[in-house]
């Protein structure tokens, strides 16, 4: 009886195989971080373009007195690799923090804002070109001179100084509740099949310029 007999030379596989998640997850970790760049880039998008409300189109910038939502637009990369193994390797896509998370929370999934007993929303004379409130809070100009509550004519409640022609310049309207749409679209744009696409090819490039390197 003919016996056959192969020899295999384990050394160089278990090299190998010690090698490859270092490589690896050096390239998937790269691909992470490009990815997560590309996300602040698309999420950044919200904030300098009129964006969409509920199922129609308003125009309106999402802004923050101070910026910090914008700021707060970021990602982490967890985990690595070791000899032993990739572990908990994982790329978080985050918007909002400590201080904005209640914000961001109601522009992403809208939130109806009741007054107690009244909200004051800024008119455009009360607004710089940039959107930003001119003066924050009616408290900050109540007793001073030739300010006053009034009713228009169409029935709303309306906060204005009393120009030296006479005439009334509105800065807020006085409601009961307001709605705001939900507008930041974080979810939208990291489920989006940009975003999506680019995950997967960052990825699969990653992998492949790995076992490229192990060759």
């Amino acid at each position: 009886m003919a016996i056959l007999e192969v020899k295999v030379d384990t050394k160089g596989l278990d090299r190998l195989i010690k090698k490859a998640p270092l490589v690896l997850g050096k390239w998937i970790s790269l691909a992470f971080k490009q990815h997560g760049e590309v996300y602040r880039t698309e999420m950044n998008k919200r904030f300098q373009v009129g964006v969409s409300g509920g199922n129609k189109s308003t125009g309106i910038k999402i802004q923050s007195r101070t910026g910090a939502l914008q700021k707060s637009v970021n990602y982490t990369v967890l985990g690595g690799a070791t000899a032993k193994g990739i572990k908990n390797l994982s790329l978080i896509l985050h918007v909002g923090d400590a201080n904005t998370i209640r914000y961001a929370e109601t522009q992403e999934n809208g939130r109806v804002i009741v007054g107690n007993p009244w909200l004051a929303i800024p008119l455009p004379p009360n607004k710089t070109a940039s959107g930003k409130t001119r003066i924050e809070r009616p408290s900050l100009v109540r007793g001073q001179k030739d300010w006053l509550i009034y009713r228009s004519k169409k029935g709303s409640l309306l906060i204005g100084k009393k120009l030296p022609d006479g005439s009334i310049e509105n800065h807020w309207v006085l409601v009961r509740r307001v709605k705001v749409p939900p507008r930041l679209g974080f979810a939208k744009t990291v489920r989006g099949k940009k975003l999506t696409d680019d995950r997967i090819k960052r990825v699969n490039a990653a992998v492949k310029r790995g076992l490229k390197e192990l060759k």
